[in-house]
């Protein structure tokens, strides 16, 4: 079993573009989709369902947008939340939300405090969660800003399949602690080598 930290895995990636010369936007690319496979694999009446993906402001944000667009190019209709401002996304993230914006597909975007309080309390628990709001780089435990939004996925997990991309937010890549709010999936599919976080107990708990 191959097992990285956060840090072997940033090494990995940039050896991949240096090295091999394969853009960054390329591995998003192909991590977006794979994630779009494997979620098509544990819930095979995607068209059927109702899907809503949250996405954060970084790469794991980006990420989500691709599957995003994958999950729509297999007849589902999913529906993203972005906790940020369009116009401050940056780099492959921002191609990214470009991109599902040409296409049409539903994307809100929030970022006061209130308003993502107001408007979590007004969507009904869907059938499919994708938690693509932080990545393996968090480095500290999330804030009240992101504590209701975490707290609101937890609820609906009673009812939501909820899958998260590369990690379950709120956890360290490299620890087996649960440092703080965390989401709890049935399904995490990450990218090239497990991370400790995937594997140490109670960590490993939520990452279904």
């Amino acid at each position: 079993m191959k097992i990285l930290t956060a840090a072997q895995m940033g090494e990995v990636d940039r050896l991949t573009t240096e090295r091999y010369r394969i853009p960054s936007i390329l591995l998003m690319e192909n991590a977006g989709r794979s994630f779009a496979d494997e979620l098509a694999r544990a819930c095979p009446d995607l068209d059927t369902r109702r899907i809503l993906i949250l996405c954060g402001r970084g790469n794991n944000g980006g990420d989500g947008f691709v599957a995003a667009r994958y999950l729509a190019l297999r007849g589902a209709e999913p529906s993203v939340l972005l906790f940020a401002v369009p116009e401050k996304l940056k780099g492959d993230a921002r191609a990214n939300w470009e991109i599902a914006r040409a296409m049409g597909l539903p994307i809100q975007a929030l970022s006061d405090p209130a308003e993502i309080r107001a408007c979590l309390k007004k969507i009904p628990p869907p059938d499919v969660i994708v938690d693509a709001l932080f990545g393996t780089g968090l480095a500290k435990p999330i804030g009240p800003d992101f504590r209701p939004v975490v707290d609101w996925i937890n609820r609906a997990a009673e009812q939501a399949f909820v899958a998260s991309i590369d990690i379950p937010s709120g956890l360290y890549a490299d620890s087996a602690a649960i440092p703080g709010p965390a989401v709890r999936a049935r399904l995490t599919v990450t990218f090239s080598a497990l991370k400790p976080a995937h594997i140490l107990h109670p960590a490993s708990d939520l990452a279904g």
